[in-house]
């Protein structure tokens, strides 16, 4: 394959026929596409062969286990937060973000299903299989759960921080830390998020 040609071949796909992609290769694909650039290009932007690259396309590799130095580059490239980079890259996981307790995370997290399970609005929607699912999924629904209901990140500021955070994806507008975003007291707490 012709290096300065885009990778269409050689891509994984999943069972149902769509792209096997990571989301972090997703977005520098799509960016590179979007500026005219090829693979090689996007290769030296982000300081690694173009051999490199092409292993986190089609996923003998991943890209999580890139150093902090190439997350640098991508975040530069996006125009976005290292971190955020970070997260798509599979660096940062949803279970960095729990609050610390003294209370085991299993134990949080059946009493915050619970809570999901009781919840008015939501409660009669939660699938009876989400208690057998696995523990990332569950931590990701409640994740949710607590961005939609006002009270992710401990202060109410769960659905402004998660737009926040797309609009900084999507290029909608910059990256503002709500207030207090800094200031979150770990108050160790029974809440997972």
């Amino acid at each position: 394959m012709d290096k300065t040609e885009d990778m269409k071949d050689g891509e994984r796909h999943a069972s149902d026929g769509t792209l096997d992609i990571q989301p972090l290769i997703a977005t520098l694909v799509s960016m590179a596409s979007r500026r005219g650039h090829k693979m090689g290009d996007l290769a030296r932007e982000l300081g690694v062969t173009y051999e490199r690259l092409g292993q986190w396309r089609r996923r003998p590799a991943e890209i999580s286990s890139a150093g902090t130095d190439v997350y640098d580059r991508a975040a530069k490239y996006l125009g976005i937060p290292t971190a955020l980079v970070m997260v798509m890259g599979g660096k940062i996981r949803l279970s960095h973000f729990v609050w610390p307790a003294t209370a085991p995370v299993a134990d949080r997290v059946a009493r915050e299903l619970k809570r999901l399970r009781q919840d008015a609005s939501l409660g009669g929607f939660v699938p009876d299989g989400l208690s057998n699912a696995a523990p990332d999924v569950q931590l990701f629904v409640l994740f949710l759960y607590a961005q939609i209901s006002g009270q992710g990140a401990k202060d109410g500021m769960g659905l402004p921080w998660l737009s926040a955070l797309h609009q900084a994806v999507t290029g909608e507008q910059m990256l503002r830390a709500a207030p207090g975003w800094a200031s979150h007291p770990n108050s160790g707490g029974d809440r997972v998020f």
